[in-house]
């Protein structure tokens, strides 16, 4: 079942049509970060919030939805979802490659990524609200050895609503590809871009050093383009 918030006017649902509006006009695929609220019970005002990432196709249809297993600072606002709750999302392209989705705090833990990597999954979109903190915080520095260490692509927006949130970069196998790193300025929105393999190299064992991607050989090259700042 395939959603379609361009196509209907949805309660609540404005921004999540301007979104699936703005894939499909552009022809590309879209991920984002929003709030979803989730009413326990219908009549009742208990309900959940949840920090979330969607993901919608060139149709604009909605084709994957992440709720954040790992808050951080934030539990009287933001709630974690249950066991019964946590579910690792990922989705297919048109192109032949299966994005995996992560948010923010998520990169510090081994889970929900090491399930999708275990599937299969090598290439992940990660949106971020991260404070840098030097000297070993820095938000690319977080991505790209996540990328190195897990073998990865990685695609990472940070929110940069101010110079400490400043950081977003696409790596691939831990080599930068791009990236996007100001704590000088104020806030800006920038669009970074680059040519990714469809297919990740073997993973070095833990216990070699590392000496770059072990292959570079690619199925072929998609240009994917990342909204980062």
């Amino acid at each position: 079942l395939l959603i379609f918030f361009c196509a209907a006017e949805r309660k609540n649902g404005e921004f999540l049509s301007r979104l699936s509006c703005t894939a499909r006009t552009l022809g590309s695929y879209l991920v984002a970060n929003v709030l979803e609220v989730v009413v326990e019970a219908e009549g009742e005002e208990k309900y959940k919030l949840f920090n979330t990432d969607v993901a919608f196709d060139r149709s604009g249809a909605l084709v994957a939805k992440y709720w954040k297993w790992h808050t951080f600072g934030l539990d009287s606002l933001i709630d974690e979802p249950d066991a019964k709750e946590r579910s690792p999302s990922s989705f297919e392209t048109d192109f032949g490659v299966t994005f995996g989705l992560f948010i923010c705090f998520d990169i510090e833990f081994e889970n929900p990524t090491q399930v999708l990597l275990d599937r299969g999954v090598s290439h992940f979109a990660y949106s971020s609200a991260w404070v840098n903190n030097p000297p070993f915080g820095f938000a690319t520095e977080i991505q790209q050895g996540w990328s190195r260490a897990t073998g990865a692509a990685l695609l990472a927006a940070n929110i940069g609503t101010d110079p400490s949130r400043s950081g977003s970069g696409i790596f691939f196998e831990g080599k930068e590809l791009a990236s996007d790193f100001d704590v000088n300025s104020a806030r800006a929105d920038r669009i970074i871009s680059a040519e990714i393999p469809k297919r990740v190299g073997q993973r070095r064992p833990a216990d070699e050093g590392y000496d770059g991607p072990l292959s570079s050989e690619a199925s072929g090259v998609d240009h994917l383009a990342l909204d980062g700042q």
